[in-house]
């Protein structure tokens, strides 16, 4: 029968692997029972109240500073005052003068910036030369004389320096010429008989220095 097989497989389970040891059973089985419990959703009719888990706050105390009681009473408002004078003035009627109607719907403007009234032909600079137009001509009448000036002087530093050059030349040329009369005067003074070689070679050395020298005046005078 099929009991039979089962109780003979179970017996011979028990034999071979021996007894079954004890299921395993946390230690925190109760606490876990004991907070099921206290968590536990509450019933319909126990509903829970919007706000009733917060905290209350206390009462709100108006606050004062520590220095009120040592505050002075304030100043006592003044009883007493003063009437002011009716005015003989008619505003209405100097409002009405002081206003134009330029539109035809009626458009309100006041009359002194309307135009009509002359006020810009009474001021002290009225039909004078503003002031900025003023400064303008005086700093280019000063940028035209400073130009003047520069070209004055760069004008004069020119003259002064063809003047010196002028100077230098005609210096040259004097010393050029006394130095051409010096190499006459060595020509003059040599003997007419040439018998010797050192005497033919300073005699062409004299003409030719002097040939030079004759060369360099004409040059020389050519740029005066």
């Amino acid at each position: 029968a099929p009991d039979d097989i089962y109780e003979a497989r179970h017996s011979c389970c028990k034999k071979f692997f021996g007894p079954r040891p004890p299921r395993y059973v946390s230690i925190y089985r109760d606490q876990v029972k004991r907070e099921a419990q206290m968590n536990k959703p509450p019933a319909p009719q126990h509903y829970l109240i919007k706000h009733s888990k917060e905290p209350v706050l206390s009462s709100v105390k108006p606050f004062s500073y520590p220095t009120d009681l040592q505050r002075k009473p304030p100043v006592p408002p003044n009883q007493k005052r003063t009437k002011v004078p009716p005015t003989p003035a008619d505003y209405v009627k100097s409002n009405i003068i002081s206003m134009l109607s330029d539109t035809r719907n009626g458009d309100k403007k006041l009359l002194d910036d309307s135009g009509l009234i002359r006020k810009y032909v009474y001021k002290s600079d009225y039909g004078k030369t503003p002031k900025y137009l003023m400064d303008y001509k005086m700093l280019e009448e000063q940028a035209i004389r400073a130009e003047e000036e520069k070209f004055r002087l760069k004008r004069e530093e020119q003259e002064v320096a063809a003047q010196k050059a002028k100077e230098e030349l005609a210096a040259t040329i004097k010393a050029l010429r006394e130095k051409w009369t010096d190499l006459n005067t060595k020509y003059q003074c040599m003997s007419i008989s040439l018998d010797n070689l050192s005497k033919q070679r300073y005699k062409v050395h004299l003409e030719l220095e002097m040939d030079q020298v004759e060369e360099d005046i004409r040059h020389l005078i050519n740029k005066v």
